[in-house]
């Protein structure tokens, strides 16, 4: 009865060794103020209070992978928004996929972040919250998008997304969704450049709408006392061309790092705007930080003037 008991056990805990499960999540909360007016010093607008996610997103979830033999690996993850000063939040709709890994890269499928939404947020000072980074027109997040990621091949790493969902009915008032997405990445020592193609078009009622196509270029280099951001997209949607380029700097000087960016955008329509941005990190632990951010926008054509600033704290678990 013993020996039995020992044996169970002992597959009890290969099996729990196997199956991983972690649940993990950021809480971003701080104080800021916005302010927007004219250029002639006409206020439009101001917000003042606490705020959430300004240096990224606040969020809560849960992940895990099984061992499945072979060199083979199954895993999912399920990640939540959380508005922290509300305490709102929303079902998994950040992420909400499963995926098989093994020597030939990683098969994921559901909602997903796109490939280029990924090189674009790898490729900025800030990231994408709060910073002169725009996506453009390209999709952040893709429902039911099968994805595949290479392992890298001398350095160069691609990725491809597709998403689609389609309903027929017999009146003719089909909807169809149609996203494809690459990059492809190479990195080597202190340099990280890649490049990406995005496009789209939505059918509802059985009306074709915009179609929408992205080329994006983005890059990094780590000199070791500063490291270099760069990034250029041009997207067009029906025929109107927006085009955006930013360029950026982290300076890392021990707990604190210092960050600056710059963004400028330029659209057919002749309306254009100027995005600056600064701010400090300073590391409280390998979980905490705090930080400040201070960003000036202005919409040159529309004589609009955004200026913002707020300070905060990001915690991990």
């Amino acid at each position: 009865m013993k020996k039995t008991l020992i044996a169970l056990a002992a597959v009890a805990v290969t099996g729990a060794a196997s199956a991983q499960v972690t649940m993990y999540g950021i809480v971003d909360l701080g104080y800021g103020v916005e302010n927007t007016e004219s250029d002639a010093g006409v206020q439009a607008s101001k917000t003042t209070g606490m705020t959430t996610g300004k240096r990224s997103g606040s969020r809560w979830g849960i992940k895990g992978s099984e061992d499945l033999g072979g060199g083979l690996t199954a895993s999912f993850q399920l990640e939540s928004s959380i508005t922290a000063d509300t305490g709102a939040s929303t079902g998994f709709t950040r992420t909400s996929k499963m995926a098989l890994s093994g020597g030939f890269g990683t098969l994921s499928m559901g909602r997903q972040y796109t490939p280029t939404f990924s090189l674009i947020g790898g490729t900025d000072a800030m990231g994408t919250n709060g910073a002169t980074t725009s996506t453009l027109y390209a999709a952040v997040r893709a429902d039911s998008m099968f994805m595949y990621t290479s392992p890298s091949i001398n350095g160069v790493t691609f990725v491809v997304g597709t998403s689609g969902d389609s309903v027929e009915t017999t009146a003719g008032l089909d909807t169809k969704t149609q996203l494809n997405d690459m990059t492809v990445t190479y990195a080597a020592g202190p340099l990280v450049v890649g490049v990406g193609s995005s496009s789209s078009m939505a059918t509802a009622a059985g009306v074709d709408g915009a179609k929408t196509k992205q080329t994006t270029i983005g890059g990094t280099y780590d000199m070791g006392v500063a490291k270099l951001f760069f990034g250029n997209a041009n997207s067009k949607v029906s025929g109107v061309s927006t085009k955006e380029t930013n360029f950026g700097v982290n300076v890392p000087m021990g707990a604190v790092t210092l960050l600056a960016a710059y963004g400028k955008n330029k659209a057919d329509s002749s309306t254009s705007s100027t995005d600056y941005a600064v701010g400090a990190d300073y590391s409280m632990s390998k979980r905490t930080t705090a930080y400040a951010r201070l960003k000036k926008s202005q919409l040159v054509d529309a004589g609009v003037v955004t200026n913002g600033y707020w300070v905060g704290v990001r915690h991990s678990f």
